[in-house]
C-alpha cells in the first residue's frame, strides 16, 4: 500500500503536533469551512472530501467545473479550453459565491504551466523554503498514482494533509497553498477513477493548482481545470 511509502518518507521529517493554527482557520472563507461530507460517483461508500482540510472546497469546485468542461462542447484548442473553463466557472453558483470578482484565466497562464517543469512550478510558488520542500514531496508522492487504487491514493493524501495541518515549520500561507493543492489532488484522483479517464492530465492539473493557488482560490481551481483538460482529460 502506498501509505507505507508515505510513512517511510515522513520518518525523515521531524514535526510536532500543535494547537490549531488560528491564521489558517481565520483565513478560510465561511463557505470553505462549511463544506459538508460529499459522496460522488458509482460507489456510495467512496468518500472524496476530508473535513479536516479547511480548504476542501477547492477540490470540490474543481471537480464540478472539470466535469462541466469535459461534458460541454468539444474543446480541442487552448483558446476553447480556456473559454469553456471560464464559462463553466462563472456558471457555477458555488464558485461565484467564493470568487465573486473572478474575471477569467488566460491562455498565457495555461501555456506557462504546460511549458514549466515541476521544479520551476515549486520554485515560483511563493512558498517558504519549508513549504517548497513539502510541495516537492507532494508531487513525488503523486508521481505514479495511477498504479494504485483510489482508496490508497486517498489515504496517502489525507495522511499528508494531516502532517501539513499540524506542521509548526510552515507559514499560514504555505498551509493554504498546500492544502488547496492536496484537495484538488484528492478530487482529481477520484475523477480519473470514477470517470474511467486516463491519467494524462493529472500532472499538469497539480502544477496548475500550485501556480494558481499562489494567486487566489479561483485561479487555483480554474487553472487546474484548464491545464488538466489541455494536457489530456478532454
Amino acid at each position: 500500500m502506498k501509505s507505507t511509502l508515505l510513512s517511510a518518507l515522513f520518518c525523515s521529517f521531524f514535526f510536532l503536533s500543535c494547537s490549531s493554527d488560528d491564521s489558517i482557520t481565520n483565513g478560510a472563507s465561511q463557505s470553505e469551512q462549511l463544506n459538508q461530507k460529499k459522496m460522488y460517483g458509482r460507489s456510495s461508500n467512496q468518500i472524496v472530501n476530508n473535513t479536516a482540510n479547511l480548504y476542501d472546497l477547492t477540490g470540490d469546485l474543481q471537480y464540478q467545473i472539470l466535469v462541466s468542461v469535459v461534458n460541454s462542447a468539444p474543446a480541442n484548442t487552448l483558446s476553447s479550453i480556456v473559454s469553456n473553463t471560464n464559462t463553466a466557472a462563472l456558471n457555477n453558483s458555488g464558485f461565484t459565491a467564493v470568487a465573486p470578482s473572478f474575471t477569467g484565466i488566460t491562455e498565457s497562464q495555461v501555456q506557462w504551466v504546460m511549458n514549466s517543469t515541476a521544479q520551476t512550478v515549486v520554485n515560483t510558488s511563493g512558498a517558504s523554503t519549508a513549504g517548497k520542500v513539502e510541495l516537492a514531496l507532494l508531487l513525488d508522492l503523486m508521481d505514479g498514482a495511477e498504479a494504485y487504487d483510489y482508496s490508497d491514493n486517498y489515504d496517502v493524501i489525507v495522511e499528508f494533509e494531516d502532517k501539513i495541518i499540524n506542521a509548526t515549520n510552515l507559514t499560514a500561507a504555505d498551509k493554504v497553498l498546500i492544502l488547496r493543492t492536496t484537495s484538488i489532488a484528492r478530487y482529481v484522483c477520484f475523477y480519473v477513477d470514477d470517470k474511467d479517464k486516463d491519467w494524462g492530465g493529472f500532472k499538469n492539473t497539480l502544477h496548475g493548482a500550485i501556480k494558481g493557488a499562489t494567486t487566489n482560490l479561483d485561479t487555483a481551481i480554474t487553472l487546474a481545470v484548464a491545464c488538466g483538460v489541455q494536457q489530456n482529460f478532454n
